[in-house]
Protein backbone atom coordinates (compact mmCIF):
# COMPACT_ATOMS: atom_id res chain seq x y z
CA UNK A 1 0.00 0.00 0.00
CA UNK A 2 1.57 3.19 -1.16
CA UNK A 3 2.14 6.25 1.42
CA UNK A 4 -0.57 9.05 1.66
CA UNK A 5 0.75 12.05 1.27
CA UNK A 6 1.10 14.75 4.27
CA UNK A 7 -1.55 16.41 4.63
CA UNK A 8 -1.46 20.52 5.02
CA UNK A 9 -3.11 20.42 8.33
CA UNK A 10 -0.69 18.42 10.12
CA UNK A 11 2.10 19.25 8.06
CA UNK A 12 1.64 22.99 9.97
CA UNK A 13 0.83 21.50 13.18
CA UNK A 14 4.43 19.81 13.38
CA UNK A 15 6.33 22.72 12.00
CA UNK A 16 4.37 25.26 14.49
CA UNK A 17 5.54 22.39 16.80
CA UNK A 18 8.85 22.34 15.90
CA UNK A 19 9.28 26.27 16.29
CA UNK A 20 7.74 25.99 20.16
CA UNK A 21 10.08 23.77 20.84
CA UNK A 22 12.75 26.72 20.38
CA UNK A 23 10.77 29.19 22.23
CA UNK A 24 10.11 26.88 25.75
CA UNK A 25 11.08 26.94 28.93
CA UNK A 26 14.16 24.65 28.97
CA UNK A 27 17.57 24.70 27.81
CA UNK A 28 19.09 22.78 25.09
CA UNK A 29 22.32 22.47 23.43
CA UNK A 30 22.07 21.63 19.79
CA UNK A 31 25.32 19.43 18.51
CA UNK A 32 25.20 20.13 14.73
CA UNK A 33 22.76 20.71 11.67
CA UNK A 34 20.64 23.93 10.77
CA UNK A 35 18.99 25.51 13.32
CA UNK A 36 15.50 26.58 12.00
CA UNK A 37 12.33 24.74 12.29
CA UNK A 38 11.53 24.00 8.78
CA UNK A 39 15.46 22.49 8.45
CA UNK A 40 15.24 20.23 11.63
CA UNK A 41 11.77 18.47 9.43
CA UNK A 42 14.48 17.77 6.74
CA UNK A 43 16.92 16.05 9.16
CA UNK A 44 16.87 12.58 9.63
CA UNK A 45 17.75 13.76 13.69
CA UNK A 46 18.33 16.49 15.54
CA UNK A 47 20.77 16.09 18.59
CA UNK A 48 20.62 18.20 21.73
CA UNK A 49 22.41 17.87 24.75
CA UNK A 50 20.24 18.63 27.85
CA UNK A 51 19.71 17.72 32.06
CA UNK A 52 17.29 15.29 32.68
CA UNK A 53 15.14 17.27 34.36
CA UNK A 54 14.54 19.99 30.57
CA UNK A 55 14.30 16.97 28.75
CA UNK A 56 11.49 15.57 30.83
CA UNK A 57 9.86 19.01 30.87
CA UNK A 58 9.77 18.82 26.77
CA UNK A 59 8.11 15.67 26.71
CA UNK A 60 5.15 16.70 29.38
CA UNK A 61 4.99 19.87 26.92
CA UNK A 62 4.63 17.59 23.62
CA UNK A 63 2.16 15.72 25.88
CA UNK A 64 -0.29 18.19 25.79
CA UNK A 65 -0.21 18.72 21.77
CA UNK A 66 -0.84 15.61 21.93
CA UNK A 67 -3.86 16.10 23.97
CA UNK A 68 -4.99 19.10 21.99
CA UNK A 69 -4.73 17.09 18.52
CA UNK A 70 -1.37 18.46 17.48
CA UNK A 71 0.48 15.48 17.01
CA UNK A 72 1.32 12.14 18.26
CA UNK A 73 4.22 11.76 20.41
CA UNK A 74 6.89 8.48 20.63
CA UNK A 75 9.64 8.29 23.18
CA UNK A 76 12.34 5.67 23.34
CA UNK A 77 14.94 4.93 25.92
CA UNK A 78 17.69 1.62 25.82
CA UNK A 79 20.16 3.32 27.84
CA UNK A 80 20.54 6.47 30.64
CA UNK A 81 22.83 8.18 28.34
CA UNK A 82 20.22 8.88 25.74
CA UNK A 83 16.26 9.50 24.87
CA UNK A 84 15.02 9.45 21.55
CA UNK A 85 11.56 11.62 21.04
CA UNK A 86 9.70 11.76 17.92
CA UNK A 87 6.71 13.86 17.62
CA UNK A 88 4.87 12.60 14.47
CA UNK A 89 2.65 14.41 12.68
CA UNK A 90 -1.35 13.85 13.25
CA UNK A 91 -2.03 11.72 10.07
CA UNK A 92 1.58 9.99 10.80
CA UNK A 93 3.27 10.68 7.51
CA UNK A 94 5.68 13.17 9.04
CA UNK A 95 8.54 12.33 11.57
CA UNK A 96 10.65 14.94 13.88
CA UNK A 97 13.38 13.11 15.75
CA UNK A 98 14.88 14.28 18.45
CA UNK A 99 17.84 12.88 19.94
CA UNK A 100 18.12 14.17 23.84
CA UNK A 101 21.36 13.59 25.12
CA UNK A 102 21.74 13.69 28.61
CA UNK A 103 25.37 12.50 28.41
CA UNK A 104 27.46 12.58 25.20
CA UNK A 105 29.52 9.65 25.28
CA UNK A 106 30.89 10.08 21.93
CA UNK A 107 34.01 11.83 22.38
CA UNK A 108 37.58 10.07 22.43
CA UNK A 109 36.21 7.06 20.68
CA UNK A 110 33.47 6.50 23.69
CA UNK A 111 35.97 6.82 26.23
CA UNK A 112 35.25 10.31 27.57
CA UNK A 113 32.01 12.08 27.90
CA UNK A 114 30.38 15.62 28.32
CA UNK A 115 27.51 16.44 30.41
CA UNK A 116 25.39 19.39 30.04
CA UNK A 117 26.84 21.35 33.30
CA UNK A 118 30.28 21.41 31.73
CA UNK A 119 29.20 22.03 28.12
CA UNK A 120 27.78 25.63 28.98
CA UNK A 121 31.32 27.05 29.15
CA UNK A 122 32.09 28.47 25.60
CA UNK A 123 28.20 29.44 25.09
CA UNK A 124 27.44 33.14 25.04
CA UNK A 125 23.87 32.03 26.75
CA UNK A 126 20.65 33.78 24.77
CA UNK A 127 16.90 33.83 24.80
CA UNK A 128 16.45 30.99 22.74
CA UNK A 129 15.57 27.69 24.37
CA UNK A 130 18.21 26.24 21.95
CA UNK A 131 21.86 27.44 22.15
CA UNK A 132 24.64 26.61 19.84
CA UNK A 133 28.20 26.05 20.79
CA UNK A 134 31.39 28.03 18.88
CA UNK A 135 32.07 26.53 15.36
CA UNK A 136 35.12 25.29 16.71
CA UNK A 137 33.98 23.51 19.31
CA UNK A 138 31.22 22.19 17.40
CA UNK A 139 32.86 20.57 14.42
CA UNK A 140 34.96 18.95 16.94
CA UNK A 141 32.33 16.88 18.43
CA UNK A 142 31.20 16.32 15.38
CA UNK A 143 35.02 14.65 14.09
CA UNK A 144 34.55 12.68 17.54
CA UNK A 145 30.98 11.63 16.27
CA UNK A 146 32.61 10.66 13.06
CA UNK A 147 34.94 8.64 14.13
CA UNK A 148 32.99 6.87 17.21
CA UNK A 149 29.72 5.82 14.82
CA UNK A 150 32.83 4.81 12.19
CA UNK A 151 30.60 7.09 9.54
CA UNK A 152 31.79 7.01 5.97
CA UNK A 153 32.37 10.17 4.62
CA UNK A 154 31.07 9.19 1.17
CA UNK A 155 28.02 8.93 2.96
CA UNK A 156 25.72 11.69 1.59
CA UNK A 157 24.32 12.43 4.63
CA UNK A 158 27.61 13.24 5.68
CA UNK A 159 28.75 14.78 2.96
CA UNK A 160 26.40 17.02 2.96
CA UNK A 161 27.03 17.88 6.56
CA UNK A 162 30.40 18.40 6.38
CA UNK A 163 29.68 20.44 3.10
CA UNK A 164 27.58 23.23 5.70
CA UNK A 165 30.21 23.21 7.63
CA UNK A 166 33.06 24.40 5.15
CA UNK A 167 30.61 26.70 4.04
CA UNK A 168 30.08 28.19 7.90
CA UNK A 169 33.98 28.53 8.05
CA UNK A 170 34.19 30.34 5.18
CA UNK A 171 31.79 32.67 6.20
CA UNK A 172 33.48 33.19 9.93
CA UNK A 173 36.53 33.46 8.31
CA UNK A 174 37.76 30.14 9.76
CA UNK A 175 40.42 29.54 6.30
CA UNK A 176 41.89 26.51 7.90
CA UNK A 177 39.12 24.68 9.16
CA UNK A 178 37.24 25.39 5.95
CA UNK A 179 40.77 23.27 4.17
CA UNK A 180 40.48 21.05 6.63
CA UNK A 181 37.34 20.04 5.36
CA UNK A 182 37.86 19.96 2.01
CA UNK A 183 40.71 17.50 2.16
CA UNK A 184 38.51 15.21 4.35
CA UNK A 185 35.99 15.23 1.51
CA UNK A 186 38.80 14.47 -0.97
CA UNK A 187 40.08 11.85 1.15
CA UNK A 188 37.08 10.30 2.59
CA UNK A 189 39.56 9.33 6.06
CA UNK A 190 39.80 11.35 9.31
CA UNK A 191 43.50 11.09 9.88
CA UNK A 192 44.54 10.07 13.55
CA UNK A 193 46.90 13.51 13.91
CA UNK A 194 43.49 15.83 12.92
CA UNK A 195 40.95 13.70 15.62
CA UNK A 196 44.26 14.18 17.98
CA UNK A 197 43.59 18.01 17.33
CA UNK A 198 40.19 18.01 17.93
CA UNK A 199 40.68 16.07 21.11
CA UNK A 200 42.78 19.01 22.16
CA UNK A 201 40.49 21.49 21.48
CA UNK A 202 38.12 20.03 23.52
CA UNK A 203 40.43 19.40 26.53
CA UNK A 204 40.90 23.09 26.72
CA UNK A 205 37.02 23.90 26.74
CA UNK A 206 35.95 21.16 28.56
CA UNK A 207 36.35 19.12 31.78
CA UNK A 208 35.94 15.71 29.82
CA UNK A 209 35.11 12.98 32.24
CA UNK A 210 36.00 9.44 31.85
CA UNK A 211 33.05 7.05 31.00
CA UNK A 212 33.01 4.11 32.78
CA UNK A 213 33.53 0.76 31.44
CA UNK A 214 31.72 -1.33 34.23
CA UNK A 215 28.16 -2.10 33.76
CA UNK A 216 26.45 -3.23 36.71
CA UNK A 217 23.81 -6.03 37.56
CA UNK A 218 21.12 -3.39 36.98
CA UNK A 219 22.12 -2.66 33.30
CA UNK A 220 22.46 -6.51 32.77
CA UNK A 221 19.36 -7.54 34.26
CA UNK A 222 17.62 -5.13 32.08
CA UNK A 223 19.37 -5.65 28.93
CA UNK A 224 18.14 -10.03 29.12
CA UNK A 225 14.74 -9.30 30.71
CA UNK A 226 13.20 -6.16 29.97
CA UNK A 227 14.74 -4.57 26.80
CA UNK A 228 12.11 -4.31 24.22
CA UNK A 229 12.77 -6.19 21.26
CA UNK A 230 14.23 -4.89 18.33
CA UNK A 231 12.01 -6.83 16.16
CA UNK A 232 8.69 -5.70 16.39
CA UNK A 233 6.52 -8.88 17.12
CA UNK A 234 3.89 -7.88 19.95
CA UNK A 235 2.65 -4.69 20.34
CA UNK A 236 0.77 -3.17 23.29
CA UNK A 237 -2.72 -1.19 22.17
CA UNK A 238 -3.73 0.71 25.39
CA UNK A 239 -5.27 3.05 27.20
CA UNK A 240 -8.57 3.85 29.47
CA UNK A 241 -11.98 2.18 28.65
CA UNK A 242 -13.84 3.91 25.67
CA UNK A 243 -10.87 5.37 23.76
CA UNK A 244 -11.25 3.08 20.64
CA UNK A 245 -8.11 0.63 21.39
CA UNK A 246 -10.57 -2.26 20.39
CA UNK A 247 -12.27 -0.96 17.32
CA UNK A 248 -8.88 -0.01 16.19
CA UNK A 249 -7.21 -3.22 16.64
CA UNK A 250 -9.87 -4.94 14.91
CA UNK A 251 -9.86 -2.91 12.02
CA UNK A 252 -6.34 -3.26 11.79
CA UNK A 253 -6.50 -7.07 11.39
CA UNK A 254 -9.88 -6.83 9.54
CA UNK A 255 -7.93 -4.60 6.91
CA UNK A 256 -4.32 -6.35 6.80
CA UNK A 257 -5.16 -10.06 8.24
CA UNK A 258 -1.29 -10.92 6.99
CA UNK A 259 0.25 -8.65 9.30
CA UNK A 260 -1.76 -8.47 12.38
CA UNK A 261 -3.51 -10.70 14.73
CA UNK A 262 -5.34 -9.66 17.80
CA UNK A 263 -5.07 -10.84 21.49
CA UNK A 264 -7.41 -9.99 24.31
CA UNK A 265 -4.71 -8.72 27.27
CA UNK A 266 -6.95 -10.43 29.90
CA UNK A 267 -5.80 -13.72 28.58
CA UNK A 268 -2.37 -13.63 29.50
CA UNK A 269 -3.31 -14.89 33.38
CA UNK A 270 -7.22 -15.49 32.72
CA UNK A 271 -6.21 -18.66 30.74
CA UNK A 272 -3.48 -19.83 32.73
CA UNK A 273 -5.23 -23.56 35.55
CA UNK A 274 -3.78 -21.38 38.68
CA UNK A 275 -6.24 -18.50 37.88
CA UNK A 276 -9.43 -20.53 36.91
CA UNK A 277 -8.81 -22.87 40.52
CA UNK A 278 -8.70 -19.68 42.06
CA UNK A 279 -12.06 -18.00 40.33
CA UNK A 280 -13.56 -21.64 41.37
CA UNK A 281 -12.44 -21.50 44.95
CA UNK A 282 -11.63 -18.42 46.32
CA UNK A 283 -13.80 -15.93 44.20
CA UNK A 284 -17.02 -16.91 45.92
CA UNK A 285 -15.25 -16.61 49.64
CA UNK A 286 -14.89 -13.20 48.49
CA UNK A 287 -18.21 -12.16 47.30
CA UNK A 288 -16.32 -10.12 44.33
CA UNK A 289 -16.93 -9.32 40.86
CA UNK A 290 -14.10 -10.47 38.64
CA UNK A 291 -12.18 -7.31 37.79
CA UNK A 292 -12.10 -6.62 41.77
CA UNK A 293 -10.77 -10.22 42.04
CA UNK A 294 -8.48 -9.01 39.44
CA UNK A 295 -7.24 -5.73 41.63
CA UNK A 296 -7.49 -8.32 44.42
CA UNK A 297 -4.75 -10.88 42.81
CA UNK A 298 -2.72 -8.22 41.08
CA UNK A 299 0.67 -9.42 42.72
CA UNK A 300 -0.19 -12.88 40.83
CA UNK A 301 -1.61 -11.20 37.47
CA UNK A 302 1.12 -9.25 37.00
CA UNK A 303 3.61 -12.26 37.30
CA UNK A 304 1.25 -14.42 35.38
CA UNK A 305 1.18 -12.44 32.43
CA UNK A 306 5.05 -11.15 32.19
CA UNK A 307 5.43 -15.10 32.35
CA UNK A 308 2.71 -15.75 29.11
CA UNK A 309 3.95 -12.59 27.59
CA UNK A 310 8.10 -14.11 28.07
CA UNK A 311 6.92 -17.07 26.47
CA UNK A 312 5.11 -15.33 22.99
CA UNK A 313 8.77 -13.70 22.13
CA UNK A 314 10.32 -17.10 21.10
CA UNK A 315 7.33 -18.69 19.60
CA UNK A 316 5.99 -15.47 17.52
CA UNK A 317 5.70 -16.37 13.40
CA UNK A 318 5.25 -13.73 10.93
CA UNK A 319 3.64 -10.60 11.77
CA UNK A 320 2.59 -8.66 14.66
CA UNK A 321 0.86 -9.37 17.06
CA UNK A 322 -1.92 -6.93 19.12
CA UNK A 323 -2.25 -7.08 22.25
CA UNK A 324 -5.54 -4.91 23.82
CA UNK A 325 -3.14 -4.31 27.54
CA UNK A 326 -0.33 -3.65 28.23
CA UNK A 327 0.63 -5.65 31.69
CA UNK A 328 1.10 -2.67 33.64
CA UNK A 329 -3.02 -2.35 33.42
CA UNK A 330 -3.38 -5.33 35.65
CA UNK A 331 -1.28 -3.45 38.68
CA UNK A 332 -3.78 -0.17 37.78
CA UNK A 333 -6.86 -0.36 40.29
CA UNK A 334 -10.53 0.90 40.62
CA UNK A 335 -9.52 2.40 37.19
CA UNK A 336 -13.36 3.59 36.90
CA UNK A 337 -13.52 5.47 40.05
CA UNK A 338 -12.43 9.23 40.72
CA UNK A 339 -9.63 7.71 42.59
CA UNK A 340 -7.40 5.34 40.49
CA UNK A 341 -4.49 4.10 41.90
CA UNK A 342 -1.54 1.96 41.16
CA UNK A 343 -0.86 -1.46 43.69
CA UNK A 344 1.42 -1.08 46.10
CA UNK A 345 3.15 -4.14 43.97
CA UNK A 346 4.19 -1.33 41.66
CA UNK A 347 8.17 -1.95 41.77
CA UNK A 348 7.38 -5.32 40.75
CA UNK A 349 7.38 -3.54 36.97
CA UNK A 350 11.20 -2.60 37.80
CA UNK A 351 12.09 -5.76 37.60
CA UNK A 352 9.50 -8.49 35.81
CA UNK A 353 7.82 -7.92 32.33
CA UNK A 354 9.87 -7.46 29.27
CA UNK A 355 8.70 -3.88 27.97
CA UNK A 356 7.42 -4.25 24.54
CA UNK A 357 6.65 -1.49 22.74
CA UNK A 358 3.36 0.55 23.50
CA UNK A 359 0.78 2.42 22.46
CA UNK A 360 -0.82 4.63 24.49
CA UNK A 361 -4.39 5.97 22.67
CA UNK A 362 -5.82 9.22 24.54
CA UNK A 363 -8.40 11.41 23.12
CA UNK A 364 -10.18 14.83 25.01
CA UNK A 365 -12.81 13.02 27.98
CA UNK A 366 -15.65 15.23 26.02
CA UNK A 367 -15.29 12.14 23.21
CA UNK A 368 -14.69 9.82 25.63
CA UNK A 369 -18.02 10.63 27.70
CA UNK A 370 -19.49 9.70 24.36
CA UNK A 371 -18.41 6.62 24.01
CA UNK A 372 -17.76 4.76 27.71
CA UNK A 373 -20.59 7.03 29.98
CA UNK A 374 -18.98 5.84 33.12
CA UNK A 375 -15.69 6.77 33.19
CA UNK A 376 -15.28 10.45 35.50
CA UNK A 377 -12.99 13.29 33.56
CA UNK A 378 -11.56 12.49 37.16
CA UNK A 379 -10.57 9.07 36.79
CA UNK A 380 -9.67 9.30 33.23
CA UNK A 381 -7.37 12.28 33.59
CA UNK A 382 -5.79 10.48 36.07
CA UNK A 383 -5.01 7.27 34.13
CA UNK A 384 -3.66 9.49 31.17
CA UNK A 385 -1.20 10.72 33.51
CA UNK A 386 -0.20 7.93 35.58
CA UNK A 387 0.39 5.86 32.49
CA UNK A 388 2.37 8.35 30.50
CA UNK A 389 4.76 8.84 33.79
CA UNK A 390 5.51 5.59 34.06
CA UNK A 391 6.33 5.14 30.54
CA UNK A 392 8.18 8.11 30.23
CA UNK A 393 10.24 8.00 32.96
CA UNK A 394 12.03 3.81 33.38
CA UNK A 395 14.60 3.07 31.20
CA UNK A 396 14.37 1.16 29.58
CA UNK A 397 10.74 2.07 27.92
CA UNK A 398 9.30 2.28 24.03
CA UNK A 399 6.36 4.11 24.59
CA UNK A 400 3.91 6.18 22.29
CA UNK A 401 1.17 7.94 22.70
CA UNK A 402 -1.31 8.19 20.12
CA UNK A 403 -4.28 10.68 19.43
CA UNK A 404 -7.30 8.94 18.62
CA UNK A 405 -9.74 11.49 18.30
CA UNK A 406 -10.50 11.32 14.40
CA UNK A 407 -12.92 9.27 13.17
CA UNK A 408 -11.63 5.82 12.93
CA UNK A 409 -10.25 5.32 9.46
CA UNK A 410 -8.95 8.04 9.23
CA UNK A 411 -7.02 7.13 13.13
CA UNK A 412 -6.70 3.51 11.65
CA UNK A 413 -4.80 5.01 8.37
CA UNK A 414 -2.74 7.10 11.23
CA UNK A 415 -1.83 4.04 13.56
CA UNK A 416 -0.58 2.56 10.30
CA UNK A 417 1.49 5.01 9.60
CA UNK A 418 3.29 4.71 13.36
CA UNK A 419 3.17 1.20 13.39
CA UNK A 420 5.20 1.43 9.78
CA UNK A 421 7.76 3.45 11.09
CA UNK A 422 8.17 1.19 14.12
CA UNK A 423 9.16 -1.57 11.52
CA UNK A 424 11.35 0.98 9.73
CA UNK A 425 9.04 1.36 7.02
CA UNK A 426 8.94 4.71 5.55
Amino acid sequence: MANPSPSTESSSSLLACCQSIQDGPWRLIQLRGKGMPEDWLRERDVDLLGTRKDIDLLVRQVKIWVMEGRCHLRVTCRRQKKVELRLLSLDGTQCLVLDLWIYLTQIDRGRRLISYENALGPIQITESSIQRWPLRIELAVYIHHLVCKKKVLSDPETTERLEVYRARCLTEMESGLADMIETLLETCRIPRKLEGHMLRILEDTFSLQTKSRHRTWVDLWQTIFLMPPRRLRLLSIMGCDGVGKSALIDNLVSQDPDSFRAFKGKHLYRKSLIYKLAVIFIRPLLFQGREKFDETLAFVVYLRACLRLSLFLPRMGQGCLLIDRNILDFLYLERKTDQPRFSRFLGLSQWFGCRIPTIHCVLPYANLQMRKKEMTRQGHCAYDEAMFKQFTERVPTDYTLFYNGGSLEESRIALMQVIRSMFGKS
